[in-house]
């Protein structure tokens, strides 16, 4: 009797066990752009990050009966690869973003409200991302645009305002206070991403 209960256990746990996420591997292409852009009470500022030397993968899980597409793996990128294309605007910067102490950004892709269409068309799609910088780690939603080609790539860009405060980061100031910068930061990006099955 014993034995037959635990076979009918057995069976009826594989019977409706729920199916396993499927994952789907998208690893991460060299040609990206991290982009931070602000002001200053006297003029703007621009500083980006232009090359990914890693070869880091993302997986994307798809839930039967659900849209929403989870993902783990994250960006990792060194704040001193920030170039503000002026060496002093990159040396405030990186000071700023406490470089030395903390000297990576790391942005995870964490959820997309579907998978991206890979039939060549452009999506607007809503995702949340978790940003770590200066040793802080903020969880936002934002709004992406994807779109496809042929070699099976997905090519994701996005902006974020955001404020060097969320950070625990105090905007840089010059010339014992005359020139401040905002507050306030744009942060766009453009991910490309080849799909290997």
């Amino acid at each position: 009797m014993r034995t037959l209960t635990f076979i009918l256990t057995i069976f009826c746990l594989l019977a409706f066990k729920t199916p396993a996420p499927r994952g789907v591997k998208w690893v991460v292409l060299n040609n990206i752009l991290v982009r931070v852009s602000g002001s200053t009470n006297v003029n703007k500022f621009s500083c980006a990050i232009k090359n990914y030397p890693n070869r880091d993968t993302l997986i994307c899980y798809q839930n039967n009966g659900s849209e929403i597409v989870r993902l783990s793996g994250k960006l990792e990128m060194a704040v001193f690869d920030f170039d503000c294309l002026d060496k002093m605007m990159t040396h405030d910067l990186r000071e700023t973003l406490k470089a030395s102490q903390h000297p990576s950004l790391r942005i995870a892709l964490l959820s997309l409200q579907k998978y991206p269409a890979v039939n060549g068309s452009t999506e607007q799609l809503c995702g949340n991302v978790a940003i770590e910088l200066a040793g802080v780690t903020k969880e936002m939603s934002l709004y992406l645009t994807t779109t496809s080609d042929d070699q099976k790539m997905i090519h994701m860009t996005g902006s974020k305002n955001i404020r060097f405060s969320d950070f625990g980061l105090v905007p840089p100031r010059k010339f014992g206070g005359m020139i401040r910068a905002k507050d306030d930061l744009l942060v766009s990006f453009q991910f490309n991403f080849k799909i290997i099955d």
